[in-house]
């Protein structure tokens, strides 16, 4: 019987004779770079830039300071389940309504619109009666002459 040959390895030799690897990765660098690049000072981080700097929701009235925070964190997470054509509907609104926008300070998410829907709902939250979901609806949705 004939011995088999020993296999080739695409570098040519066997990974047991081949020098070892090391790392050579730049040191990472998190905030804001030292104002004199020869200091060895750490830099301090920077504080998160205000998503919308303009609202004052939350604030004194009167006051001009910034949040800081995202706007999301405010509010309570609350799932919905809505139809197809809503989520649709939604989405396509969602587009219009930033399109027609002159000043884009904050974005318009879904979740803005659901929130002035929920606005809304409440605003006239004396109109409904019913029993079910399509007798809700048709209550809310009349129009004020009756």
């Amino acid at each position: 019987m004939s011995e088999k040959p020993q296999r080739q390895r695409p570098g040519g030799t066997s990974p047991l004779s081949r020098p070892s690897l090391t790392a050579n990765v730049e040191a990472l660098k998190v905030g804001d770079q030292p104002a004199d690049p020869g200091t060895t000072e750490p830099a301090k981080p920077r504080t998160r830039e205000p998503v919308n700097t303009g609202s004052t929701d939350s604030q004194e009235p009167g006051t001009t300071e910034s949040r800081t925070e995202p706007r999301y964190t405010q509010y309570v997470r609350k799932e919905a389940r809505v139809r197809d054509d809503q989520a649709t509907a939604l989405l396509v609104l969602r587009k219009k309504v930033a399109a027609q926008r002159t000043t884009k300070v904050e974005p318009v998410t879904d979740n803005v619109l659901i929130r002035l829907a929920i606005d809304l709902l409440f605003a006239h939250s004396d109109r409904l009666r019913g029993d079910t979901e399509e007798e809700l609806r048709a209550s809310l949705l009349e129009t004020e002459n009756h």
